[in-house]
């Protein structure tokens, strides 16, 4: 293998085509066959330049045409398997260069051997890693000169290419722009890590004929409208379904965040394509030139998220609406007392004017905290405990200047909607805590 290649579109493809080996999972293999599993395969044709690496979790594959007006010059094709992160990391420091790469085989491959393969769960026939090479690296910039540098290459045969042309049929295409903004309005709601992994996921659901992206961590659900999401393949995404008590759970489909958002950040192509593969637990992602396939749970772990059909068809009622900066400034103040939880005190008063109470009591011995904000056109008092946290963290979200806020006749929920960015919803749960049951005791 011989060729050249701008580093801007090394590096481009590299984070795409690389983003497996460079995940946290495969990053901090400890198997003996880490060496594979953190290495990125680069394929330079002819007519094909690509760039592929995979893990049990993901696997992800870049392809470019290999010409000059994509920035690459293939000498002599040929397959190199090499470190991932030492080849980004290198090529990162390269800027404005052009990069040779040129592949050296060993006349005899060497066997490489790490640990004793305890880890391995008894896979003896992945011990062994084969290093065939050397992968010559040299930049040259505007100055003629520059850097080099050598990786070994190991056997790519040894790591197994993802055919993405056996994805099944998309069940929906989102505009790249959409996603993010999506993402942006409910990843925040998600656990940082389930270990069963459903509530660290992203759900795309239908309800009512629209498609809906939602992200919950159990006590709080972020919902946004999809409404540019075209080709929905309504057979695939049934809906739930209540009838005399007995609740039918409509399809869904459960991906990843940390592995959605980080598609999101450099996705370039304008509609992401999105398939399931039901029987392998597989989502298939396409953006452009640049293919993703993540494992995702068990479609019967599915019904554990709280579908949105739920959520959305309860009545919620205005309550009111507090304006952003000072509701971030009393519970900045709140969270020094109590950062998970603190009573919502709503009065109506039409001399003084509407407002509401703050109360945040310790956990751990310190004076409470009061304080108190106004509040646009309130309905009705009343009084709740919810999450300080919760509340904080969808106030940043939110374009808005007021917070607004609804809840259901039984306030055993808060709901807060955008004027700005009517396709976000956001819900929370209240909590119950004896700290502040004197409170209700009052009533």
């Amino acid at each position: 293998m011989k060729l050249a290649i701008d580093q801007k579109v090394l590096i481009s493809a590299l984070e795409r085509g690389a983003m497996a080996a460079l995940s946290d999972e495969a990053q901090g293999d400890t198997s003996s066959f880490h060496k594979l599993i953190q290495s990125v395969k680069i394929t330079a044709g002819k007519d094909e330049f690509t760039i592929e690496s995979g893990t049990s979790l993901l696997a992800t594959k870049w392809s470019i045409k290999s010409t000059k007006e994509n920035g690459i010059e293939v000498k002599e094709e040929g397959i190199a398997l090499v470190p991932a992160k030492e080849i980004y990391g290198w090529a990162s420091k390269q800027t404005k260069s052009k990069i040779a790469l040129t592949l050296t085989k060993l006349k005899v491959p060497e066997i490489i051997k790490d640990g004793d393969g305890s880890t391995d769960y008894g896979s003896g026939q992945s011990l062994s890693v084969k290093k065939i090479g050397t992968l010559k690296l040299v930049s040259r910039d505007d100055s003629k000169t520059g850097n080099k540098w050598n990786l070994d290459c190991y056997d790519p045969d040894q790591m197994k290419s993802v055919d993405f042309s056996q994805a099944p049929d998309k069940v929906v295409q989102i505009p790249t722009i959409q996603l993010t903004e999506a993402l942006k309005n409910v990843a925040f709601s998600s656990q940082p890590k389930d270990y069963e992994h459903v509530f660290d996921s992203i759900v795309i659901e239908r309800y009512k004929g629209k498609v809906y992206m939602a992200a919950s961590d159990c006590h709080r659900c972020s919902i946004y409208y999809l409404d540019q999401a075209t080709e929905v393949d309504e057979k695939f995404f049934t809906e739930t379904k209540t009838d005399n008590g007995t609740t039918e759970y409509g399809q869904k489909v459960l991906i990843p965040s940390v592995f959605l958002r980080g598609v999101s950040k450099i996705a370039e192509g304008s509609e992401v394509l999105v398939s399931y593969d039901k029987s392998k637990s597989k989502v298939y992602l396409s953006v452009g030139d640049w293919n993703i396939r993540m494992a995702t749970v068990d479609p019967k772990m599915f019904d554990k998220f709280p579908t949105v059909a739920m959520l959305m068809s309860k009545t919620y009622k205005n309550l009111g609406s507090i304006p952003k900066g000072i509701l971030t400034n009393r519970l900045v103040s709140a969270s020094l007392v109590n950062k998970e939880m603190v009573l919502f005190d709503f009065n109506k008063d039409d001399d003084k004017g509407d407002s509401v109470i703050i109360h945040a009591i310790s956990e751990s011995g310190k004076a409470p905290n009061i304080s108190n904000a106004p509040v646009n056109k309130l309905v009705k008092d009343i009084k709740a405990v919810w999450g300080v946290k919760h509340i904080m963290e969808v106030a940043k979200i939110i374009k808005d200047d007021d917070v607004s806020f609804m809840v259901p006749d039984d306030l055993r929920s808060v709901k807060v909607v955008s004027e700005e960015d009517p396709n976000l919803e956001y819900y929370s749960m209240v909590i119950d805590n004896v700290k502040y049951a004197h409170f209700f005791d009052k009533d």
